[in-house]
């Protein structure tokens, strides 16, 4: 007996959310790097900031959801509006923490490589948990 489901990728879907990824991630990098080098004032510096979180983590949202809607399974799927909601805001508030780090003048080149693949584990068990 075979119980297992499978299904299909719409490739067209796919390509947009790794052109979503690529967009996403040059931007707010930008932003940090600017706001790094001082090219704006500290009380500019929260908004900024919170712009690049509002960014950086709705288009890492974006780019995992479109990719989870790519998947097309011979049954029918739906998505609860309130833990959609909530995996955004997650994903906001995770890239302000990592923004905000690697922004510090402090932050070594250790920080700007390891953050992203620390906040990728902790963001999957997040969700993973709910």
């Amino acid at each position: 007996m075979n119980n297992q489901i499978t299904g299909d990728y719409h490739w067209g879907l796919m390509v947009l959310s790794l052109a979503i990824a690529v967009i996403t991630s040059y931007i707010p990098m930008d932003l940090a790097i600017q706001v790094r080098e001082d090219l704006w004032t500290a009380k500019r510096w929260k908004f900024w900031l919170l712009g690049g979180a509002i960014a950086m983590g709705a288009g890492f949202w974006s780019m995992d959801f479109t990719g989870m809607v790519a998947l097309e399974l011979p049954l029918s799927v739906s998505y609860n509006p309130w833990m959609t909601l909530l995996s955004l805001l997650m994903a906001i508030m995770a890239s302000g923490i990592f923004l905000g780090l690697v922004s510090q003048p402090a932050a070594g080149r250790f920080i700007l490589i390891m953050m992203p693949v620390w906040w990728c584990f902790l963001w999957r068990s997040l969700l993973m948990w709910l």
